[in-house]
């Protein structure tokens, strides 16, 4: 497994590259005090961890290779972070797991079926959103204080949107 702030303070450290079987605990941040971070490529079977990337301001690329869920505010506060690619092998995105993220546009792959409370909430940058099509339930404040979204795609799939979802 990897540790909690198993890399904290590397504040040169720009590109994270994890392949492995080792899952992330889902505890605290890995990569705390390492402001610079810019790339990441992720690719383990499993969870990313709660906190993973969070507040990576410069964190603008990020691949993502059989992931099977994007835990707690794994992408939070990660401004420069405008586009990702959500693969196939994700089926959830939990709670904040991108809040106030610079996320300007995003597609959900049918293969989520659920999202976390708060997960788009805050992407003020955030203009266009496709929902995945087996979603049933949108979130509570899934994209609430969303100023800049100005198309939204819900498939038919969607039986009931939470309080203050948009």
């Amino acid at each position: 497994s990897i540790g909690d702030y198993a890399f904290g303070g590397l504040t040169n450290l720009e590109t994270v590259t994890i392949y492995t079987s080792a899952a992330p605990n889902n505890g605290s941040l890995m990569f705390p005090s390492s402001p610079n971070i810019k790339t990441a490529t992720l690719d383990f079977s499993g969870s990313i961890a709660n906190n993973l990337l969070s507040s990576q301001i410069l964190l603008n690329v990020v691949s993502l290779n059989n992931v099977t869920s994007i835990g707690d505010e794994s992408f939070a506060g990660t401004t420069e972070l405008k586009s990702i690619t959500i693969p196939f092998s994700v089926t959830d995105i939990n709670a904040n797991a991108f809040k106030s993220s610079g996320l300007e546009s995003l597609t959900i792959p049918s293969s989520v079926t659920s999202i976390g409370t708060s997960a788009f909430e805050s992407c003020s940058d955030l203009n266009s959103l496709t929902l995945p099509n087996m979603l049933s339930h949108i979130p509570d404040t899934m994209c609430k204080n969303t100023s800049s979204l100005t198309s939204i795609t819900i498939p038919s799939s969607v039986i009931s949107i939470g309080v203050s979802a948009f």
